[in-house]
This record gives structure tokens, C-alpha cells and sequence, in this order.
């Protein structure tokens, strides 16, 4: 199934499917993906548990390479790319958001968004300038001293995407964002990572199981059994 998506192309996917294991016990998460993702789009992908949603996540995000099939990213095929270069890429290019958050336990939240500003190399001054204009863009300015236990769950995500942004992505990826929210606080997120595609102009692709979540999205891609569905 063939899915396309604006003029100027983030993603391009062909044929591609991701086998775990061999013979009779292996599993394809995905088969026969054929996807085109714009440039500034905000995508769902939604499916039940075992769809393959989150394995595909994992290829858009470099995390996994597929078994057969090409991943274009900006024209390049990140399956090609040696372990070094596709480290890079996730570092310079991508920005992650996670179901469990993820955030260091034992350090505040300005410096939990700090840490993953450190590889630019940034004079100390300059971090804290970005630390600071990244937590009000979330709108938790006046939390960034506090550490992650004594924020709630739905503060906890916006810090996590305050250092997703931190490297200024191309693309957000986003595993499950509010899985562990509930959903006046998931509604939130959502519309956070909304306003990230529509204001800075960035790629957001979302996985969900959550259908009212997907319908925020300006495009919804179901899958099933690893495929794409209409």
C-alpha cells in the first residue's frame, strides 16, 4: 500500500519489512510498507498491540535496520549507513519522546534538557540561554530547578520533549507519548507536539493505539499485521 504524503519529502519507505528470527519461529513486523512522509507533516500511527507500529518507529528512527526494503531519509538510504554516521544522524537529525519519559532521576529538569544539549558543545552561558528558551516553549519555566519525582507525568513528558528539541530535529519521533497519562493531560502532549509540527515547521510522527489521540493528527496511518491498512 502506498501512502504519499507532501511536496518536499522527509521520509520515503519501499517495500520494506523487518523479519525477526528464522524459519518457523520468525515474525515479520512489518511487511510490505510502501510510505511517503512531507516535510512539516504530523503523523499517527495507530494500531492494536503487535500491529508493527512501534517497529516501524524504530526503522524512521535509525533504532533498527530493516530485513529487506529501502528507509529513505532526505534521499538517503539509512539502511547504508555505517553504525557511525546513522549515530549521527539520530543526533543531529531526530529527536526522540518515549512512554516512560526516561528522564534522569537525580537531575532537574533544566539539566535533563541540558544534558542532551552537551555533545553541541555550546559555551555554558549559551546551554542555559537554550535550556531556558526550550522549557518555556513547553511551558515549564518556573519548573526548571525541580527534579523529575516531583513533577507530574504530564510535566515529566513536556521536559522529555523540551530535550527532544534540544538538538533542533528535523523530525520528532514519539513512542506512546501519553500511554502513562491520563487523557485530558495525553490531550496536552498531543497538542504540544502539534504546535512543534505547525509553529517550528518539524516532521512529527506519533504512535498510538489511541484513536481520539490519532485524530489530532493532521494525517492517520492504521496498521495491522505489520501492513499498512486503508
Amino acid at each position: 500500500m502506498t501512502d504519499t504524503g507532501d511536496e518536499r519529502t522527509t521520509y520515503q519507505l519501499r517495500d520494506v519489512a523487518r523479519r525477526y528470527g528464522d524459519g518457523a519461529g520468525s515474525v515479520d513486523a512489518v511487511r510490505d510498507v510502501d510510505l511517503t512522509i512531507g516535510s512539516g507533516e504530523f503523523v499517527a500511527v495507530v494500531g492494536p498491540s503487535g500491529s508493527g507500529k512501534t517497529t516501524l518507529l524504530q526503522l524512521l528512527g535509525g533504532l533498527d535496520r530493516p530485513t529487506s526494503g529501502e528507509v529513505l531519509f532526505d534521499g538517503r538510504d539509512m539502511a547504508r549507513l555505517a553504525d557511525g554516521e546513522l549515530a549521527r544522524l539520530r543526533r543531529d537529525a531526530l529527536g526522540f519522546v518515549f512512554q516512560q519519559f526516561n528522564l534522569i532521576p537525580t537531575l532537574t529538569a533544566a539539566q535533563n534538557v541540558e544534558v542532551a544539549l552537551a555533545p553541541r558543545g555550546l559555551p555554558s552561558e549559551e546551554r542555559r540561554r537554550q535550556v531556558g528558551s526550550l522549557l518555556d516553549s513547553v511551558g515549564l519555566a518556573d519548573r526548571a530547578s525541580h527534579l523529575p519525582g516531583a513533577l507530574s507525568g504530564g510535566e515529566q513528558q513536556r521536559v522529555a520533549i523540551a530535550r527532544a528539541l534540544a538538538n533542533d530535529p528535523h523530525v520528532v519521533l514519539a513512542d506512546e507519548p501519553t500511554g502513562n497519562l491520563d487523557s485530558e493531560t495525553g490531550d496536552e502532549i498531543i497538542g504540544l507536539l502539534g504546535r512543534v509540527a505547525a509553529d517550528r515547521r518539524r516532521t512529527v510522527v506519533v504512535v498510538t493505539h489511541d484513536t481520539a489521540i490519532a485524530s489530532r493528527a493532521t494525517r492517520t496511518i492504521h496498521m495491522r499485521d505489520g501492513r499498512l491498512v486503508a
